[in-house]
């Protein structure tokens, strides 16, 4: 079964993701930004990492290098929003896989999906299997039903 950690502080926001993937196959993890995230990584060594970039800001940069000091291969994914978009080629300098952006706050379940669509599209666009070094493993694509 697929791993998720999210990487972020606000309780809403955690809340709302994580409804969105309680319906797909997966276990899916909490962690404040941080010492706490690093924790979590390293012992559940997650199949991708959603670090929401936005909330993160002053210790990004630690989680970025300890997590891929662990694991080279971990598949991190930027949310990033507005106040960040130029933020985009500076996460792939860091580390990151890919990003998403997302609004400032999530109000609706319009913008719920609209996240678990580009994630998705990521998932499908990277293709796991030709993919090597990108992603760890291709079970979390293997449970997502692309729309």
């Amino acid at each position: 079964m697929p791993t998720i950690l999210l990487i972020d502080n606000d309780r809403v926001f955690q809340k709302k993701l994580k409804q969105s993937f309680e319906n797909l196959e997966n276990e899916f993890f909490i962690a404040l930004p941080g010492e706490e995230a690093i924790e979590k990584y390293e012992g559940y060594n997650p199949d991708l990492v959603l670090m929401n970039y936005a909330h993160c800001k002053e210790t990004a940069d630690i989680m970025f290098r300890d997590i891929l000091e662990f694991d080279a291969t971990a598949g991190i994914v930027s949310l990033l929003n507005d106040e960040v978009e130029d933020q985009v080629h500076q996460m792939y300098l860091k580390g990151a896989r890919s990003t998403i952006k997302i609004p400032n706050e999530l109000k609706t379940k319009k913008e719920v999906d609209m996240i678990m669509d580009q994630l998705f599209k990521i998932c499908d666009g990277l293709k796991f299997d030709n993919c090597i070094g990108c992603w760890k493993t291709n079970k979390f694509i293997s449970t997502i039903k692309l729309h």
